[in-house]
């Protein structure tokens, strides 16, 4: 287990990670954190914030603990702020927010509020910064996800495929496009590092077929990589059968079906990681209009996600979090650098963040 002393590098990072927000000599940081937040993310946020000159404060809310129910991982809804209107307030008059909560504000009922006031929010994942630092933003993961929400905007159709059995069909007409490379300098923006994914909201009734999840994938609300596979299918975006003999399928049942709900079933986005390396055989196709003028996809494998979808959140219709294995053919990295996503389909002053 790696110490959470701060190293020089670390340092290094987070302060090249506020300068591609444009943050300013004499800007105002917001460092927002709660009890359970890994204590040396708002640290080095602290630190890398003053470097570059910016007048600096930290909040640090409660965290909120013993929620009924089954457990909830990788929502993108941090439930710290508790609808406290000095602290949206608060963060609404910053320049910046740096977000260190454990699960981030992208989903949270207060965001549109924050957001309105001008401010923009760098959600940093609560991770160990020694990841963090593998997986900085730049300018090439910036124009490869441009280029992927430009080309999923222009496409009608996506169709996956992989060795393992995955053949799922997307109509992407009257879907909503967005992405996020690490980084935002635009107002009323939220950006989250690590970055660099193409994502769609496809309209309902879009999603059909089967989903294959092989050895490797992640799950990313379990935290753990899937030994055994996980056959799901999906018809008009529900999933109606999980099928496979090992623990993983056993897991996602049993934790899907806790929630009592049809909605735990749903999909959410289907997306696509920037940058890692593709796993051999993963097809993905767009099919554009006639008069697209786009040109036609690169081989970017999909992602689709189905978990459970509490109703807590104003606006929001569905949530889900992401198992994936996914990327583009265009990384320049040697080494494969698998990540994960969380999506909902929420209003879309909240689904789309830097763009």
């Amino acid at each position: 287990m790696l110490q959470e002393i701060i190293e020089p590098a670390w340092l290094d990072a987070f302060e090249a990670v506020l300068g591609r927000c444009a943050l300013q000599k004499g800007d105002t940081v917001a460092i927002l954190a709660e009890t359970q937040s890994r204590p040396v993310l708002p640290l080095l946020a602290r630190l890398a914030a003053q470097r570059l000159g910016a007048q600096v404060f930290t909040l640090t809310l409660p965290s909120v603990v013993g929620r009924a129910g089954p457990p909830t991982r990788s929502t993108g809804a941090s439930d710290a702020i508790q609808q406290i209107k000095p602290v949206i307030h608060a963060l609404a008059a910053s320049t910046l927010v740096v977000d260190c909560t454990v699960e981030g504000l992208m989903h949270a009922p207060e965001l549109p509020a924050i957001l309105k006031g001008g401010t923009r929010v760098i959600y940093i994942s609560n991770e160990h910064p020694e990841a963090l630092v593998r997986l900085m933003p730049d300018d090439a993961t910036e124009a490869r996800v441009k280029d992927h929400i430009k080309r999923l905007r222009a496409a009608k159709a996506m169709t996956v495929s992989s060795p393992a059995g995955t053949n799922l069909r997307i109509s992407l007409e009257g879907a909503v496009a967005g992405g996020n490379w690490g980084f935002t300098t635009r107002p009323g923006t939220l950006t989250h590092w690590p970055g660099g994914i193409a994502l769609a909201f496809p309209a309902a009734g879009s999603v059909n077929g089967t989903l294959v999840l092989a050895s490797g994938d992640v799950n990313l609300t379990f935290k753990r990589y899937v030994e055994s596979a996980i056959t799901l299918t999906i018809e008009n975006d529900y999933v109606t059968a999980i099928e496979g003999a090992g623990l993983d399928a056993q897991l996602m049942r049993s934790y899907i079906e806790a929630w009592g709900d049809r909605e735990a079933y749903a999909v959410s986005a289907t997306s696509a990681t920037a940058c890692a390396t593709p796993r051999a055989g993963t097809a993905w196709r767009c099919t554009t209009s006639a008069t697209s003028t786009a040109p036609s996809c690169a081989p970017l494998p999909a992602i689709s996600s189905t978990a459970p979808a509490p109703t807590r959140w104003p606006g929001a219709t569905r949530w889900a979090t992401s198992t994936c294995r996914c990327a583009t053919a265009q990384c320049s990295s040697t080494a494969p650098r698998w990540s994960t996503t969380a999506a909902w389909w929420t209003d879309r002053a909240r689904t789309q963040a830097s763009r």
